[in-house]
């Protein structure tokens, strides 16, 4: 297996837990209070949207040469990184919403 098909497969296999991640807080955003789940919702929107340009950044560094690997790798690992700060903000937010 090369560096960048070891790579493509640890990167698909945490954007896996995060979308896990993101269907739990979209139950979570479809099973609350009326005055929170339209804020929810559009924050697991902006959450999926963000999610597809990873993958899509992904799916560049998929279809490209082992030339441009490091450099489109950089794009993938910061895309990812921002999904998973903003999936565990939403984490947070969702639960110190609920609890509230």
């Amino acid at each position: 297996m090369t560096i960048k098909q070891t790579y493509q497969d640890k990167v698909e296999g945490q954007l896996d837990e995060l979308n896990s991640r993101i269907k739990q807080l979209a139950a979570k955003a479809d099973d609350a209070t009326a005055d929170m789940k339209d804020k929810y919702q559009a924050e697991v929107k902006e959450l999926k949207e963000q999610r597809n340009k990873t993958q899509a950044k992904l799916q560049e560094l998929e279809d490209s040469g082992d030339e441009a690997f490091d450099d489109l790798k950089r794009g993938v690992d910061q895309a990812l990184g921002s999904l998973h700060s903003a999936v565990d903000d939403a984490t947070a937010r969702f639960q110190n919403g609920s609890s509230s």
